[in-house]
């Protein structure tokens, strides 16, 4: 089978998959919210721990999850169980908190954003200077362990890696099991499981059996994804650089490629896996510190899988060489010019903004409000090749109406 007829017959299959029910048929899927850490999953398994299940709270989903995270059972059986979410203190917010008279659970989760400095030891101080026993989890999608940089000092002897893939699905398993067959809870918690094995990749795998049969067609395969490599690569530059040329035109702002050239970049990201920045950058606000120079700049990027834009400091020394800075940092130079800039962001009052480490970020999303994923040629960056016109003025015009023109 050449490659023009290998095409045909996928194209065919691909329309086939489209009408089984499999778990990508969730409404967090239709939504695009399947990704959201903060306004999706923490929300909804804040829900389900503070949701009975019967009316004698026996075995509520609460217990369930304390089971599943091998809380002894001693602490278990203490009446006095609170759940909190986004449980703030003063070096810190944490995800999930669940406690008792005696004992504490944090849960700290990670889907899309990277840990933050110390973030782990952080909490754990503060945990620990609280006076009662407590464990601290890691939520991540697989079970993956925390950066060093997150972890800090912290003794890891008293912290757990647990994932959705397994805990969370186990878990949700459990509460289908104590909740009445076909009504609304079961539905939700049935749409819940589905959404959770869908971004582990654990549901149900369609496969298109026999369209690779023979070698002929295995080498068709290869050369079109290396033409597909080529494409993709070029169409994240074009992509990149027309919005660049785009908010120029459309703005008094000039950016900048945020490291190498946006070409390299690409490159780098897509085919040498190495850590790479494609996106470029525009500085809103500067002061000069004697020989330095002090940017607060909004960037572009598409890092860690993803499209997403935020705001970040760095110091340009003499020799035009740059590096990072944190908020401190700059506030100690001069903290009329630092909270300048964090004040002129919070009142662009932009929507789904994060903030980390005292810095806001937040994901773009496309006309279709999909999340861009240009890791796994999500179907966002696919639609490029045919709507990069489209794409580039709705982006753009967000950046410039909403963040630029208002600055």
């Amino acid at each position: 089978m050449d490659a023009k007829e290998l095409l045909v017959l996928a194209k065919q299959r691909i329309y086939e998959k489209s009408l089984v029910d499999t778990e990508e048929n969730n409404i967090l899927y239709a939504l695009n919210r399947e990704f959201d850490e903060t306004h999706t999953h923490s929300r909804i398994i804040f829900y389900l721990l503070n949701t009975p299940s019967k009316k004698d709270r026996s075995d509520s989903f609460l217990v369930a999850f304390l089971r599943q995270l091998k809380i002894p059972e001693t602490f278990i059986a203490d009446k006095s169980w609170k759940v909190y979410r986004e449980h703030s203190f003063d070096d810190g917010r944490i995800d999930i908190v669940m406690e008792s008279s005696e004992f504490a659970v944090v849960i700290e989760m990670k889907i899309g954003a990277e840990d933050g400095p110390d973030q782990l030891e952080r909490y754990d101080s503060f945990y620990n200077s609280r006076g009662k026993q407590y464990r601290l989890y890691y939520l991540t999608l697989d079970g993956r362990e925390p950066t060093s940089q997150s972890l800090g000092k912290m003794d890891i002897s008293n912290l757990t890696c647990i994932s959705f893939e397994k805990d969370i699905i186990e878990w949700l398993s459990v509460c289908l099991e104590y909740t009445e067959y076909g009504g609304y809870r079961y539905s939700f918690i049935k749409q819940y499981i589905g959404a959770v094995k869908h971004i582990t990749d654990k549901g149900v795998e369609y496969k298109m059996s026999g369209l690779i049969n023979d070698s002929e067609s295995a080498f068709a395969v290869i050369s079109l994804h290396k033409e597909l490599q080529t494409v993709i690569e070029d169409v994240v530059v074009r992509f990149l650089t027309g919005l660049m040329e785009y908010i120029e035109s459309n703005s008094k702002y000039k950016c900048s490629p945020y490291c190498e050239d946006i070409e390299s970049e690409v490159h780098g990201f897509y085919f040498e896996r190495r850590k790479a920045y494609p996106g470029f950058y525009t500085v809103l606000e500067s002061l000069k510190f004697g020989e330095e120079l002090c940017r607060y700049y909004l960037y572009v990027l598409v890092t860690y899988g993803s499209l997403f834009f935020g705001f970040e400091f760095d110091i340009v020394k003499d020799n035009e060489e740059w590096e990072w800075a944190d908020i401190d940092m700059i506030r100690e130079k001069d903290s009329t010019f630092c909270d300048k800039c964090i004040r002129k962001t919070e009142a662009l009052q932009l929507r789904d903004v994060k903030k980390e480490n005292g810095l806001y970020w937040a994901f773009m999303e496309n006309s279709k409000g999909e999340k861009l994923n240009f890791r796994h040629w999500s179907s966002s960056v696919i639609e490029l090749i045919d709507d990069m016109d489209i794409q580039i003025e709705y982006i753009g015009n967000y950046i410039v109406n909403h963040i630029l023109d208002r600055w």
